[in-house]
Protein backbone atom coordinates (compact mmCIF):
# COMPACT_ATOMS: atom_id res chain seq x y z
CA UNK A 1 0.00 0.00 0.00
CA UNK A 2 1.34 3.67 -0.82
CA UNK A 3 1.58 6.10 1.91
CA UNK A 4 -1.20 7.74 2.40
CA UNK A 5 -1.60 11.28 0.14
CA UNK A 6 1.29 10.81 -1.48
CA UNK A 7 -0.53 9.74 -4.39
CA UNK A 8 -3.72 11.93 -5.10
CA UNK A 9 -4.78 10.85 -8.91
CA UNK A 10 -8.76 11.83 -8.26
CA UNK A 11 -11.42 11.77 -5.45
CA UNK A 12 -11.86 7.73 -6.05
CA UNK A 13 -8.03 7.20 -5.51
CA UNK A 14 -8.42 9.23 -2.68
CA UNK A 15 -11.43 7.52 -1.05
CA UNK A 16 -9.95 4.58 -1.52
CA UNK A 17 -7.04 5.05 0.71
CA UNK A 18 -9.15 6.47 3.53
CA UNK A 19 -10.69 3.17 3.40
CA UNK A 20 -7.22 1.46 3.50
CA UNK A 21 -6.14 3.69 6.14
CA UNK A 22 -9.58 3.15 8.51
CA UNK A 23 -9.15 -0.72 7.79
CA UNK A 24 -5.31 -0.60 9.10
CA UNK A 25 -6.96 1.13 11.97
CA UNK A 26 -9.51 -1.51 13.05
CA UNK A 27 -6.86 -4.31 12.49
CA UNK A 28 -4.85 -2.58 15.08
CA UNK A 29 -7.30 -1.77 17.22
CA UNK A 30 -8.41 -5.57 17.22
CA UNK A 31 -5.21 -6.22 18.93
CA UNK A 32 -4.92 -3.52 21.75
CA UNK A 33 -6.16 -0.16 22.67
CA UNK A 34 -4.72 2.61 21.58
CA UNK A 35 -4.24 6.36 21.34
CA UNK A 36 -4.56 8.44 18.63
CA UNK A 37 -1.34 9.75 18.41
CA UNK A 38 0.10 5.83 18.85
CA UNK A 39 -2.34 4.66 16.14
CA UNK A 40 -0.30 7.87 13.93
CA UNK A 41 2.88 6.52 14.79
CA UNK A 42 2.72 2.62 14.63
CA UNK A 43 0.83 3.23 10.75
CA UNK A 44 4.10 5.46 9.75
CA UNK A 45 6.00 2.57 11.00
CA UNK A 46 4.10 -0.16 9.00
CA UNK A 47 4.34 2.45 5.77
CA UNK A 48 0.34 3.26 5.75
CA UNK A 49 0.37 6.64 6.18
CA UNK A 50 3.37 9.58 5.77
CA UNK A 51 4.98 10.85 8.56
CA UNK A 52 4.01 14.38 7.52
CA UNK A 53 0.09 13.99 7.32
CA UNK A 54 -0.95 14.06 10.97
CA UNK A 55 -3.69 16.27 10.48
CA UNK A 56 -5.11 14.75 7.43
CA UNK A 57 -4.86 11.08 9.72
CA UNK A 58 -6.44 12.73 12.96
CA UNK A 59 -9.69 13.53 10.20
CA UNK A 60 -9.93 10.16 8.87
CA UNK A 61 -9.98 9.16 12.84
CA UNK A 62 -13.22 12.19 13.41
CA UNK A 63 -14.80 11.04 10.02
CA UNK A 64 -14.57 7.27 10.90
CA UNK A 65 -15.68 7.65 14.97
CA UNK A 66 -18.53 9.58 13.52
CA UNK A 67 -19.53 7.33 10.40
CA UNK A 68 -19.83 4.37 13.11
CA UNK A 69 -16.13 2.94 11.14
CA UNK A 70 -13.89 2.87 14.14
CA UNK A 71 -14.67 1.93 17.94
CA UNK A 72 -14.15 5.24 19.62
CA UNK A 73 -14.44 3.05 22.81
CA UNK A 74 -11.27 1.42 21.48
CA UNK A 75 -9.45 4.98 21.40
CA UNK A 76 -8.28 6.71 24.38
CA UNK A 77 -6.23 9.76 25.02
CA UNK A 78 -3.05 10.05 25.94
CA UNK A 79 -2.89 13.93 26.59
CA UNK A 80 -1.92 15.13 29.41
CA UNK A 81 -3.41 18.06 31.04
CA UNK A 82 -1.93 20.84 32.25
CA UNK A 83 -2.80 21.85 35.95
CA UNK A 84 -2.18 25.41 36.45
CA UNK A 85 -3.30 27.28 39.78
CA UNK A 86 -5.23 30.26 39.18
CA UNK A 87 -3.66 33.60 39.19
CA UNK A 88 -5.43 35.92 41.84
CA UNK A 89 -4.95 38.89 43.38
CA UNK A 90 -3.38 39.58 47.08
CA UNK A 91 -4.89 42.30 49.52
CA UNK A 92 -1.92 44.18 48.80
CA UNK A 93 -1.77 43.80 44.62
CA UNK A 94 -5.91 44.59 45.00
CA UNK A 95 -5.03 48.09 47.02
CA UNK A 96 -2.17 49.35 44.34
CA UNK A 97 -4.49 47.68 41.31
CA UNK A 98 -7.90 49.93 42.12
CA UNK A 99 -5.29 53.01 42.98
CA UNK A 100 -4.43 52.91 39.37
CA UNK A 101 -7.82 52.58 37.44
CA UNK A 102 -7.88 54.62 34.24
CA UNK A 103 -11.77 55.69 34.59
CA UNK A 104 -14.98 55.19 37.47
CA UNK A 105 -16.64 52.59 34.85
CA UNK A 106 -13.75 50.30 34.98
CA UNK A 107 -13.07 50.51 38.38
CA UNK A 108 -16.82 49.93 39.01
CA UNK A 109 -16.79 46.54 36.69
CA UNK A 110 -13.41 45.26 38.04
CA UNK A 111 -15.15 45.81 41.89
CA UNK A 112 -17.96 43.89 41.39
CA UNK A 113 -16.08 40.88 39.35
CA UNK A 114 -14.13 40.70 42.81
CA UNK A 115 -17.04 40.94 45.09
CA UNK A 116 -19.49 39.04 43.39
CA UNK A 117 -17.07 36.46 41.60
CA UNK A 118 -18.38 37.23 37.84
CA UNK A 119 -16.93 36.48 34.42
CA UNK A 120 -16.73 39.62 32.22
CA UNK A 121 -19.46 38.21 30.05
CA UNK A 122 -21.41 38.58 32.91
CA UNK A 123 -20.56 41.92 34.17
CA UNK A 124 -21.17 43.86 31.36
CA UNK A 125 -24.20 42.24 30.21
CA UNK A 126 -25.70 42.70 34.45
CA UNK A 127 -28.83 44.75 34.22
CA UNK A 128 -30.36 47.01 37.14
CA UNK A 129 -33.10 44.68 37.97
CA UNK A 130 -31.04 41.99 38.48
CA UNK A 131 -29.63 43.25 41.28
CA UNK A 132 -31.44 42.02 44.35
CA UNK A 133 -30.75 44.77 46.95
CA UNK A 134 -33.03 43.17 49.71
CA UNK A 135 -31.71 39.36 49.32
CA UNK A 136 -28.04 40.34 48.54
CA UNK A 137 -27.91 38.38 45.20
CA UNK A 138 -27.45 39.51 41.47
CA UNK A 139 -29.11 37.26 39.18
CA UNK A 140 -27.01 35.86 36.03
CA UNK A 141 -29.00 35.17 32.72
CA UNK A 142 -27.88 33.06 30.41
CA UNK A 143 -23.82 32.70 31.26
CA UNK A 144 -21.46 30.13 30.38
CA UNK A 145 -23.17 27.04 28.87
CA UNK A 146 -26.46 29.41 28.57
CA UNK A 147 -27.60 28.85 32.33
CA UNK A 148 -29.16 31.42 34.98
CA UNK A 149 -27.78 31.74 38.60
CA UNK A 150 -27.02 33.71 41.33
CA UNK A 151 -24.40 35.07 42.97
CA UNK A 152 -24.00 37.07 46.29
CA UNK A 153 -24.48 40.81 46.24
CA UNK A 154 -23.65 41.41 50.10
CA UNK A 155 -25.49 44.48 51.32
CA UNK A 156 -21.72 45.93 52.15
CA UNK A 157 -20.98 46.53 48.48
CA UNK A 158 -24.52 48.17 47.95
CA UNK A 159 -23.45 51.17 48.20
CA UNK A 160 -20.88 51.69 45.97
CA UNK A 161 -23.69 50.21 43.10
CA UNK A 162 -26.24 52.70 43.94
CA UNK A 163 -23.66 55.25 43.58
CA UNK A 164 -22.67 54.46 40.20
CA UNK A 165 -26.10 53.87 39.05
CA UNK A 166 -26.70 57.51 40.38
CA UNK A 167 -23.36 59.03 38.31
CA UNK A 168 -24.15 57.34 35.68
CA UNK A 169 -28.01 57.70 35.19
CA UNK A 170 -28.15 54.10 33.81
CA UNK A 171 -31.78 53.06 33.58
CA UNK A 172 -31.49 49.26 31.81
CA UNK A 173 -28.24 47.88 31.38
CA UNK A 174 -25.46 48.74 35.10
CA UNK A 175 -23.00 49.35 31.33
CA UNK A 176 -24.70 51.06 29.12
CA UNK A 177 -23.38 51.63 25.57
CA UNK A 178 -24.06 54.46 23.14
CA UNK A 179 -21.17 54.01 20.97
CA UNK A 180 -19.97 49.92 20.89
CA UNK A 181 -15.85 49.65 19.73
CA UNK A 182 -16.75 45.77 19.54
CA UNK A 183 -18.36 44.07 16.31
CA UNK A 184 -19.74 41.84 18.70
CA UNK A 185 -21.56 44.15 20.44
CA UNK A 186 -22.41 46.68 17.76
CA UNK A 187 -25.95 46.85 18.15
CA UNK A 188 -26.40 46.15 21.55
CA UNK A 189 -27.67 48.38 24.54
CA UNK A 190 -24.51 47.51 26.99
CA UNK A 191 -20.79 48.07 27.01
CA UNK A 192 -18.51 45.29 25.09
CA UNK A 193 -16.29 43.01 27.22
CA UNK A 194 -13.33 44.52 25.07
CA UNK A 195 -13.48 47.74 26.70
CA UNK A 196 -13.80 46.69 29.78
CA UNK A 197 -10.93 44.23 29.31
CA UNK A 198 -8.77 47.34 27.98
CA UNK A 199 -9.03 49.52 30.90
CA UNK A 200 -8.08 46.40 32.86
CA UNK A 201 -5.18 45.67 31.40
CA UNK A 202 -4.08 49.94 31.29
CA UNK A 203 -4.68 49.63 35.63
CA UNK A 204 -2.80 45.92 35.61
CA UNK A 205 0.54 48.09 33.98
CA UNK A 206 0.04 51.05 35.75
CA UNK A 207 0.41 48.86 38.83
CA UNK A 208 3.37 46.43 37.57
CA UNK A 209 1.02 43.77 37.70
CA UNK A 210 1.28 42.41 34.18
CA UNK A 211 4.65 41.11 33.99
CA UNK A 212 4.55 37.35 31.97
CA UNK A 213 5.36 34.02 33.90
CA UNK A 214 8.44 32.88 31.78
CA UNK A 215 8.00 28.95 33.03
CA UNK A 216 5.27 28.61 31.19
CA UNK A 217 5.97 27.52 27.34
CA UNK A 218 3.36 29.76 26.38
CA UNK A 219 4.94 32.99 28.43
CA UNK A 220 1.52 33.06 30.22
CA UNK A 221 0.48 36.07 31.49
CA UNK A 222 0.08 36.50 35.12
CA UNK A 223 -3.37 38.15 35.93
CA UNK A 224 -6.13 38.68 33.69
CA UNK A 225 -10.07 39.80 34.41
CA UNK A 226 -10.94 36.47 35.17
CA UNK A 227 -8.18 36.89 38.28
CA UNK A 228 -10.93 38.89 39.73
CA UNK A 229 -13.30 35.71 39.87
CA UNK A 230 -10.58 33.78 41.46
CA UNK A 231 -9.44 36.11 43.78
CA UNK A 232 -12.92 35.87 44.94
CA UNK A 233 -13.10 32.18 45.66
CA UNK A 234 -9.29 32.28 47.19
CA UNK A 235 -10.75 34.97 49.59
CA UNK A 236 -13.71 32.96 51.02
CA UNK A 237 -11.70 29.38 50.99
CA UNK A 238 -9.26 31.41 52.22
CA UNK A 239 -11.31 31.78 55.54
CA UNK A 240 -12.86 29.09 55.84
CA UNK A 241 -15.87 28.76 54.01
CA UNK A 242 -16.96 25.44 52.97
CA UNK A 243 -15.89 24.59 49.55
CA UNK A 244 -19.61 23.67 49.23
CA UNK A 245 -20.54 27.09 49.51
CA UNK A 246 -18.36 28.61 47.41
CA UNK A 247 -19.38 26.28 44.25
CA UNK A 248 -23.00 27.88 44.73
CA UNK A 249 -21.51 31.03 44.85
CA UNK A 250 -19.33 30.52 42.17
CA UNK A 251 -21.90 28.47 40.26
CA UNK A 252 -19.89 25.46 39.49
CA UNK A 253 -21.81 22.68 38.38
CA UNK A 254 -19.53 19.90 40.30
CA UNK A 255 -17.80 19.92 43.65
CA UNK A 256 -15.07 18.67 41.41
CA UNK A 257 -14.67 21.72 39.94
CA UNK A 258 -14.08 24.14 42.92
CA UNK A 259 -11.92 21.31 44.68
CA UNK A 260 -9.81 20.91 41.68
CA UNK A 261 -9.14 24.40 40.95
CA UNK A 262 -8.49 25.86 44.10
CA UNK A 263 -7.28 22.87 45.92
CA UNK A 264 -3.71 24.98 47.38
CA UNK A 265 -6.54 27.18 49.03
CA UNK A 266 -7.91 24.22 50.77
CA UNK A 267 -4.84 23.41 51.20
CA UNK A 268 -3.82 26.32 53.18
CA UNK A 269 -6.74 26.02 55.35
CA UNK A 270 -5.78 22.23 55.97
CA UNK A 271 -1.97 23.93 57.15
CA UNK A 272 -4.04 26.50 59.71
CA UNK A 273 -5.69 24.07 61.36
CA UNK A 274 -3.21 21.82 62.27
CA UNK A 275 -1.15 24.49 63.34
CA UNK A 276 -4.03 25.18 65.84
CA UNK A 277 -4.27 21.99 66.69
CA UNK A 278 -0.27 21.09 66.76
CA UNK A 279 1.23 17.47 67.13
CA UNK A 280 4.17 18.47 68.91
CA UNK A 281 4.18 21.74 71.38
CA UNK A 282 7.26 24.06 70.40
CA UNK A 283 7.35 26.89 73.35
CA UNK A 284 9.98 29.87 73.65
CA UNK A 285 12.10 30.79 76.44
CA UNK A 286 10.02 32.82 78.19
CA UNK A 287 6.61 29.43 77.96
CA UNK A 288 9.58 27.35 79.21
CA UNK A 289 10.39 28.79 82.71
CA UNK A 290 6.92 29.85 83.34
CA UNK A 291 6.10 25.72 82.63
CA UNK A 292 9.43 25.40 85.11
CA UNK A 293 8.04 27.47 87.75
CA UNK A 294 4.78 26.02 87.52
CA UNK A 295 6.32 22.45 88.36
CA UNK A 296 8.44 24.25 91.40
CA UNK A 297 5.48 25.58 92.44
CA UNK A 298 3.43 22.36 92.08
CA UNK A 299 6.64 20.27 94.61
CA UNK A 300 7.47 18.22 90.95
CA UNK A 301 10.78 19.87 91.11
CA UNK A 302 13.45 20.86 93.91
CA UNK A 303 14.28 24.67 94.47
CA UNK A 304 17.81 23.52 92.92
CA UNK A 305 16.80 21.78 90.22
CA UNK A 306 14.35 24.49 89.15
CA UNK A 307 17.10 27.49 89.01
CA UNK A 308 19.61 25.27 87.36
CA UNK A 309 17.25 25.00 84.45
CA UNK A 310 15.87 28.72 84.63
CA UNK A 311 19.88 29.66 84.35
CA UNK A 312 20.20 27.36 81.61
CA UNK A 313 16.92 28.29 79.82
CA UNK A 314 17.94 32.24 80.16
CA UNK A 315 21.25 31.58 78.42
CA UNK A 316 19.47 30.36 75.96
Amino acid sequence: MQELFLVQENKKNLANQVFQVINMINQNLEQCNYSVNELYQLLIYQKVVAPTKQKEFEKIIRFGVREGLIDKNKLYSRKRKERKLPNFFTKEELVKFFSNMPDIRTTIACFIAVTSGLRISEVVRLRIKDLDFHNEVVKIVQSKGYKDGFSPFLKENHFVIKKWIEYSKAEDYLFESVSSRSMATLDEPYISAKTIRDGFNIALKASGLDASDDRYKTGRKKKTFHSLRHTFATHYLGRGVSPAIVKKAMRHEKMDTTVNVYGHITDSVMVNSLRSEKVVEVSNGNDSVSYLSKLFIEGRITEEEYKRKKKILMEN
